[in-house]
């Protein structure tokens, strides 16, 4: 083997969990189930109430929005993700319709059309020139009036800029408006794009870092830049769209 070629087989997503996600994120199983009940108060309301639809997750880790389905009691959840590491993880908790797939090429060979579509830090893992593209095969997919859902850092919020450069593999960056813009473009009709905000626990934190010093630097940063827009506060954004009938 030459070592252009040895170069050339160092695929970031072969070992992905054991090179990356599991350097910077809990792995134990009370944590998967933090996860899902996290996943159940942000996304539980984009889901379908038949829950009997096929639902959908693009880049499914290790495995908390599919605890989270299974625990709302949906019977055909489907996932997929490009690291096999991941993907064992995830049949390991007994998810069997998971499997090692490139979204865009999912999508243009699967036979469902489904009740949501989910992409949870999966967005901007995506070069530019293949984001369009399969958001387009996600509309074609997705079932009429029910929801096409992200999450993806949010650079809204420049306080958050560690995140956007944190990973190797994270080749775009969203604020809300072009997270916004992307969704339109694809077809969607935009339901919300919000900042996923966690307050701090003990009171005097939530009254120092959470109102005065958020809101002192929102004025400062605001008018310094003369923006019309306030930046938008949270490490993520959530970013819903829904498919219209016409």
């Amino acid at each position: 083997m030459t070592r252009e070629t040895a170069e050339s087989s160092l695929d970031p997503y072969e070992n992905y969990f054991s090179t990356t996600y599991s350097h910077r994120n809990d792995v134990t199983p009370e944590s998967v189930q933090r996860s899902a009940l996290a996943y159940r108060r942000q996304l539980g309301r984009y889901l379908p109430k038949d829950r009997d639809e096929p639902l959908l997750e693009i880049g499914c880790g290790v495995g908390g929005f599919l605890l989270c389905c299974r625990q709302l009691g949906y019977s055909q959840v489907y996932g997929i993700d490009t690291s096999p590491e991941q993907v064992a993880r995830c049949r390991d908790m007994g998810f069997e319709n998971v499997e090692v797939a490139d979204a865009l090429g999912y999508l243009q060979r699967t036979e469902h059309q489904f009740g949501a579509i989910v992409l949870i830090d999966v967005l901007e893992h995506l070069p530019r020139q293949h984001i369009l593209p399969m958001l387009g095969a996600a509309h074609q997919k997705l079932r009429v009036e029910r929801h096409f859902v992200v999450r993806v850092p949010n650079l809204s919020n420049p306080l958050n800029l560690r995140t956007r450069y944190v990973d190797f593999t994270h080749e775009s960056g969203f604020s809300q408006e072009s997270i916004a813009q992307v969704l339109r473009i694809a077809g969607f009709d935009i339901v919300t794009v919000e900042g996923l905000f966690l307050p701090h626990r003990r009171w005097l934190a939530r009254l120092v870092f959470d109102r005065i010093l958020w809101q002192a630097f929102r004025v400062t940063y605001r008018h310094t830049l003369h923006l019309k827009n306030e930046p938008l506060r949270g490490k993520n954004l959530l970013a819903v769209g829904a498919k219209p009938r016409a």
